[in-house]
C-alpha cells in the first residue's frame, strides 16, 4: 500500500521505483479507483488508489478482481512471467 492518493506522494513513489528499475502496470479505464467508502473521505471518484509495480518480470495480463468484503481496496490480479536470462 503506497498511499499514493495524493499527487505529491505519487510523484515520490513513482520516482523512487522508476529509479530502482521498476515500472507501473497500467490498469485502463480507472479500474483501480477507490471503493465508495473511501470516496467519501477522499471526495474524488477519479483517484486511482491501488497500484502495481514490477521489475524484471513480463506482465502477461492484468485485470481488476471484485471488491473484497471487509476491504476499502479493490483486489488486483496481475499475471507475470519471468524474462529469459540474457
Amino acid at each position: 500500500d503506497y498511499n499514493t492518493w495524493r499527487g505529491d506522494r505519487l510523484r515520490i513513489v513513482r520516482k523512487a521505483l522508476t529509479e530502482s528499475g521498476s515500472r507501473e502496470v497500467d490498469f485502463p479505464d480507472g479500474r483501480t479507483t477507490a471503493l465508495p467508502v473511501v470516496l467519501l473521505v477522499l471526495g474524488n471518484t477519479r483517484t486511482p488508489l491501488d497500484r502495481v509495480f514490477v521489475r524484471g518480470l513480463k506482465v502477461v495480463s492484468h485485470t481488476e478482481v471484485l471488491a473484497l468484503e471487509g476491504s476499502d481496496h479493490r483486489a488486483l490480479r496481475v499475471t507475470l512471467e519471468t524474462l529469459p536470462e540474457s
